[in-house]
């Protein structure tokens, strides 16, 4: 995808068959932030963006892999709808760490404006943001790859690796946090079809698809190659800073380290 000029944005266009990363054996580390926060109140919410740009600054030190974005509009629990926005704000808190924006909605801007602000972004953040811009559009290639067409979102939703959290107890973890967890399980659900049948805390964590691991096991499971991305959400559905700060610190500090994590600081 091109801007305006001879400015030229990256993109990581999901549009093919082979849109699942293929990563080598090397354990990698994202960190992700969409701001949900289920009935929080003006300050709660300013302190949530505030918690974000503490950990972008944190986990750009640390080494991670890099930072993901996500945008919607139009929900009540405050999911973001401006990712260039606060990858911006990100870029400028940062030194290294690559920021994604999976996705862009394009379709929902005009596209003279966003080429302007990609373009505007690209010079602010020395070309470290990248951006995902669609499930792809033509029959004929999920034909091509024998992959079903209509349950495309929900496949791809499939594919993604569950979310990972880290916690010294992960059965108090979940007994005091889960819920966030099914908040945020709960209203993605609502948007996109039943991915599982989970309605409490207990069921959702049977399902998989919200991991909480305590370091050794991470560890385990990173070294033998049963995660191969850890994927980090510390602020999901509106996580406290303590719970979502001991996630951060035990994977960068304790977890990342002992499987020599890629992308050095």
């Amino acid at each position: 995808m091109a801007t305006q000029g001879d400015v030229v944005t990256r993109v990581d266009a999901v549009a093919q068959g082979d849109a699942v990363t293929q990563f080598d054996a090397v354990t990698h580390f994202v960190t992700r932030y969409d701001f949900r926060g289920p009935g929080f109140s003006s300050d709660e919410r300013r302190r949530l963006f505030e918690v974000a740009l503490e950990q972008a600054t944190y986990v750009d030190a640390k080494g991670h892999t890099a930072i993901t974005l996500s945008e919607h509009h139009g929900s009540d629990d405050g999911y973001l709808p401006s990712p260039l926005l606060v990858a911006s704000a990100f870029a400028a808190r940062t030194r290294r760490i690559p920021i994604s924006i999976a996705a862009l909605v394009v379709n929902l801007y005009d596209p003279l404006r966003l080429a302007e602000d990609i373009a505007v972004l690209d010079h602010l953040s020395g070309g470290r943001v990248t951006y995902t811009v669609g499930l792809g559009y033509r029959p004929e290639e999920y034909a091509l790859f024998g992959r079903p067409w209509k349950t495309r979102t929900r496949d791809l939703e499939a594919s993604i690796a569950a979310t990972v959290f880290c916690a010294a107890d992960p059965d108090a973890f979940w007994a005091k946090h889960g819920h966030h967890l099914l908040a945020d399980a709960l209203a993605y659900r609502a948007w996109i079809g039943e991915r599982d049948s989970s309605a409490t805390v207990d069921e959702l964590r049977a399902a998989g698809r919200y991991q909480v691991s305590a370091p050794e096991d991470l560890i385990s499971s990173c070294r033998s190659g049963e995660i191969r991305v850890v994927t980090s959400h510390p602020l999901c559905g509106g996580m406290p800073e303590e719970p979502a700060w001991e996630s951060l610190r035990l994977i960068s500090e304790v977890v990342r380290p002992a499987v020599g994590g890629r992308c050095g600081a």
